[in-house]
């Protein structure tokens, strides 16, 4: 029944390739670790499927030869840049200024998220859309597979393909960050969190600072 709407073949080589294309280290992975480690499993989750949603649509549109969009996301790309790199500058911040300040004495709370599951997937989400070279990645993974000028029936399998491989690849990095979660201790995890803090702070100073490169 799959075969009818799908084709396999093609299929299975782009969630290959969704898998490898969300498996390098970035600032999404460093999100998706750090709500997973503050938070719990599900935070992480959904940090993964907003860059997995935003995947998608930049591989909608390298399939289907939206050029129009892919232009308008070319000519703005500075202004992309820009929007990204301030925004991985602010939750860098955040994340070091929460940390940094005292905390007051309270009742232990079980996964408590202070952040609704609808603002996490929002911030990967848009932090994935603000890279415009993102489309030119799938414009490039459309060429490997063949299927430039393809019919709709191939270009859906590789966009599903995609979409899965990486929402796969999220999906075993929380799991697996959630379940050594428990076995690193507290002073480790504040660590971890300074380190992310400075990090994002660094890739955020990076991107702007490209812009005048």
């Amino acid at each position: 029944m799959l075969a009818f709407f799908l084709d396999i073949t093609v299929f299975v080589k782009a969630l290959f390739l969704g898998l490898a294309i969300a498996v390098p280290v970035g600032p999404i992975a460093l999100l998706c670790v750090r709500y997973t480690l503050n938070h719990n499993l599900r935070a992480g989750m959904a940090a993964g499927f907003g860059a997995a949603c935003a995947d998608a649509i930049y591989a909608t549109l390298a399939g289907f030869g939206v050029v129009l969009i892919f232009d308008l996301l070319k000519d703005n790309s500075t202004l992309l840049k820009l929007v990204g790199g301030g925004f991985l500058l602010f939750l860098g911040l955040k994340d070091l200024i929460q940390h940094h300040a005292p905390k007051e004495p309270k009742e232990p709370e079980v996964n408590k998220m202070p952040n609704s599951i609808f603002s996490i997937f929002g911030s990967t989400f848009l932090l994935t859309l603000t890279n415009p070279m993102t489309i030119v990645l799938f414009l490039w993974v459309f060429s490997t597979l063949g299927a430039v000028d393809t019919s709709a029936h191939e270009t859906w399998s590789i966009i599903l393909g995609i979409f899965l491989g990486s929402l796969l690849w999220w999906f075993l990095l929380t799991s697996v960050v959630g379940y050594t979660k428990k076995k690193i201790p507290d002073y480790v995890l504040k660590i971890l969190n300074y380190a992310s803090g400075l990090i994002l702070v660094a890739l955020g100073i990076g991107s702007i600072l490209s812009i005048l490169l």
